[in-house]
């Protein structure tokens, strides 16, 4: 079984993907995956710093943070950052689903927007009130409200990423996560016990 989690910011896809791992599923975010192509020396890296000014620290290695208000607040930019990197990300879960491993879970915000959902054999859809999500973002990741609209500005709602799986008859769970991370973890048991 390859699933896929995704879902907006702060509906708990980390805390979903945690409890995989404690219960012995092989998990990779793929968010940190992407990061993890801009390093010094890599391809992604070269292609990166050609396209964009002012974005290197004092090691020369790619300053997440600037890079980040660049595309965050430029579509074009976004785009051009999304084609480096995407491809990449696209060959490693390629290569991690030829490595033999049983039950391997991939979660991304970007998961459906990328096209990576038609490499998975099932997807979960993680949602929650988006008030719920607000308070939860600017409690425990210190985002202000400027900065929680522009995330979501370059995320999909729920029912478009419903919309594109039913489209592309990929089998999907849409998981409500209004709750506290003891309960979320019991739903997430008895889901996952579903389908491997």
């Amino acid at each position: 079984m390859n699933l896929g989690i995704t879902g907006n910011i702060g509906t708990g896809k980390s805390t979903i993907l945690t409890r995989l791992e404690e219960i012995g599923l092989d998990v990779y975010n793929l968010d940190i995956i992407a990061k993890s192509t801009y390093k010094k020396g890599l391809p992604a890296y070269l292609e990166i710093i050609s396209s964009f000014d002012n974005i290197l620290d004092k090691k020369e290695e790619i300053d997440i943070k600037k890079l980040s208000e660049i595309v965050f607040n430029n579509k074009d930019k976004l785009d051009i950052l999304q084609n480096i990197v995407w491809p990449k990300v696209r060959e490693f879960i390629i290569e991690v689903k030829n490595s033999n491993k049983k039950n391997i879970v991939f979660e991304g915000a970007l998961l459906i927007s990328a096209n990576w959902h038609k490499l998975l054999d099932h997807i979960w859809i993680i949602d929650a009130d988006i008030e719920i999500v607000k308070k939860r973002l600017i409690s425990q990741r210190n985002i202000n409200e400027k900065n929680y609209q522009n995330i979501l500005n370059n995320q999909q709602l729920a029912d478009q990423m419903i919309s594109i799986l039913d489209k592309d008859k990929i089998p999907y769970s849409v998981i409500v996560n209004n709750t506290k991370k003891n309960d979320l973890n019991k739903i997430i048991d008895k889901k996952i016990s579903e389908i491997i």
